[in-house]
Formats: C-alpha cells, structure tokens, sequence
C-alpha cells in the first residue's frame, strides 16, 4: 500500500480548492436519468451511477438497467436517449464550435435520437448494421442476438451493412440479421409510431437529511422517501431497489452503521428507506440515489470539522512535520489536506506516522508565489507492519 497526501499550510486563514480540470472538451450532458443507469469514463474504465448534470466525452458509456433510461443532450443540439437494459457506447469528433460528427455504439438495447443539424454525420453502429442520419427523428433496437430494427419518425435513414443497403423514410422501419441484408423498409404501425411518446417514471426520490453541518467521521441518518410525482405524496407501493452513492471522495454508506460502502444497494420499504452516512473529509458531500423506475435524487451535506477537531489534526501535522525535521514552514499555519492516491482518513494517516505505524518514504515541498505552502508526503507502512519498499 502506498499512500499520497498533501498538507496545505499558508501565512493567513484562507483556504483555496485546488480542483483538477478536464483537459479533455465535452461532447454531451446528461439532461435526464430515470432508474439506475452506470457511466463509464473512457480512460478509467470505472463504472459510477449516472447524474442530471453529468459531462459525457467521447468514448464513454452508458449502460442502463430494468426500467431505466437516461437522456442526453450533444453539444449541437442533437438529442439522445438510452431506453432501458441497454449498452451504449458514445464517440465523437469535432466539425467545428457547434458541429459534431457522432458515433454511437449499440451492442444491445434500444436508443432513441432526434438529430438537429443535416450538415455533421450521425451513425448507429450494431453488430448486424449501420444506421447513418441526417436531420431526423427515429430509434434503433438491438436484441441478444444482434438483430437490428430501425424505426423512422421523422426524415430519412440510410441503414446498410456489407450485404446491402435500404433507404428508410419518414413512418418506416427495416430489420437486419446477421449474414443478411437489410428487410425492405415496411410501414410503421400505430402501436409503433405510438412509441416514440415519452414516458415519465413512476416515482421520485427524496433524500432527508438532518439540519445544519456535519462533522467529519461521525454518521449522520438519510432518509429516503419515493413519492408520487403528481401528488408529492409517499407512495406505500414503492418496494424499488435504489443505489445509493457520492461524487465526493470520502462519502461512506451504511444500512446498520457497522458496514460502510462507498456505494451501496438497497431496497425500499412501502416508499422508504432509512440509513446512515458519513464524510472523512472537510468539503460538501453529494449524495446521490436513483432507483429502478424512479427520479433520482440529490442532495449536498456540508461536512466541517470541529474546532477541537482542526486543533487536533493541526497538532498531529506539526508533530510530523517536527518528526521529519522541515524547517521551512516553521511560520505557517495548517488549513488542511487532502489524499491524492491511496485509501483512509486524514487524521488516522498523521496519527499512524507519528505512532510509527506508517513510514514517509520522502516529502516534497510546493511554493506558490502568495507565500502559501503544500507538503505532499509519500507514506507507505512501516517495516515493523510488513511493509515492503515504496515505489512512486
């Protein structure tokens, strides 16, 4: 195990939130979520539960659960959405400041897309076909065993694979199999042009939390409610599984308050749910939970450490700074720290190398031109606890 933290130490009481940005540009929002759906970031390759307001970038996925759907919304305008029990996979490229050249990738499931502009190119790829559009309104359903059914609302798609190829307009649809080609284009019946109605989920959850501020590392209680959209009242017949989970680092879940989990399942109970949370570090805590058929819900707890809490990690920091001989901040004060790559808490890390239980492989010392001061030390545990040599 190796662990990185940063400590922040300045000359006055301010303290500043050094975020990392996104190098990369968005190609899409999330506008929509209904019911559990996963994202998954390209480059990490993990998988989170999906938020209104989430940035979408080319190559990221989204899968979608039993009576779930998300919606999204490109950057041209064009609009997306992923139907439920489906696979999902978005590319795209960049024609200029408002034009996009999009590529979805449907192994399985259904989407649903409304495309704005006539002038970038927009393609449904399955594994028995290739859907291409411009300027329309339509979907495209895939099932286990790849067959592929495009269904026309609006405008004209060009839907081919390497046997063939069909031209299906506007109250069409056309079916490919694998080894054949595309079925010529059909008349779409009422049921089906009823389709492209939207839905709404069945219930909305809510998230309550106690009043006022949190202290780090002390539970508080969530209660969750699903309540009918219509009347804002709990619905008793609401027996969901709901995901319960946090964008912030740090955030705990827990059903009995012994067993914590970053991200939990549970499963409601005539429209509630009663369970516990806690923060380890010093910043608002977003709390998310979205459910099969349900409106998820959000909500932001500010944990603040207590005064007799900073005094104590304040003391912890200057001990371990007194430990390792550094000289150079003798002046400075400590406004707090955060863990850049490893697991655990703050306090518990400073305590452990002042116990001896964890050792400083080596520290590095950031100036910024204010005068204020980042110590990042690298820890691993100490040879008396098993541990082995530090590698960066």
């Amino acid at each position: 195990m190796r662990l990185v933290i940063s400590l922040f130490l300045v000359a006055a009481m301010a303290v500043f939130d050094l975020a990392q940005t996104q190098t990369k540009r968005p190609i899409a929002a999330i506008k929509n979520v209904v019911g559990i759906v996963k994202m998954q970031r390209s480059d990490t390759r993990q998988k989170i539960v999906a938020t209104a307001g989430n940035l979408l970038y080319s190559g990221d996925a989204l899968t979608t659960g039993s009576d779930a759907s998300v919606a999204v919304l490109f950057t041209d305008g064009s609009m997306l959405k992923v139907q439920e029990n489906s696979e999902a996979t978005l590319k795209a490229e960049r024609k200029g400041e408002r034009k996009l050249d999009v590529s979805v990738d449907l192994p399985l499931g259904e989407i649903w897309a409304k495309v704005t502009r006539r002038d970038t190119r927009f393609e449904i790829e399955t594994p028995s076909s290739v859907a291409s559009v411009k300027g329309t309104e339509f979907s495209v359903k895939v099932d286990e065993l790849g067959t592929s059914t495009v269904f026309v609302f609006e405008g004209l798609i060009q839907f081919q694979n390497e046997l063939g190829e069909v031209m299906v307009k506007r109250n069409q649809k056309s079916t490919a199999r694998a080894n054949q080609a595309p079925d010529k284009p059909q008349k779409l019946s009422k049921k089906e042009i009823k389709q492209r109605e939207e839905t709404g989920p069945n219930w909305k959850l809510e998230i309550k939390t106690p009043s006022g501020n949190q202290a780090p590392n002390q539970s508080f209680q969530l209660q969750l409610k699903a309540q009918n959209p219509e009347t804002n009242r709990v619905d008793l017949n609401c027996n969901s599984n709901v995901v319960i989970s946090s964008t912030t680092s740090g955030a705990l879940f827990s059903i009995d308050g012994n067993t914590w989990a970053n991200e939990m399942e549970a499963q409601l109970a005539s429209g509630a749910l009663s369970l516990y949370a806690k923060g380890r570090t010093d910043k608002d805590l977003t709390i998310n939970v979205a459910g099969n058929n349900c409106q998820p819900g959000r909500t932001t707890v500010t944990i603040v450490k207590t005064r007799q809490q900073k005094m104590r990690e304040s003391e912890k920091v200057r001990s371990v700074v007194n430990k390792l001989g550094i000289t150079e901040v003798d002046e400075l004060k400590y406004t707090g720290g955060e863990l850049k790559t490893g697991t655990g808490d703050i306090d518990e890390i400073l305590s452990k190398i002042n116990n001896d239980e964890l050792e400083v492989i080596s520290y590095e010392i950031v100036e910024s031109p204010d005068g204020k001061k980042k110590i990042i030390l690298r820890v691993k545990p100490a040879a008396s606890q098993g541990g082995g040599p530090g590698t960066q």
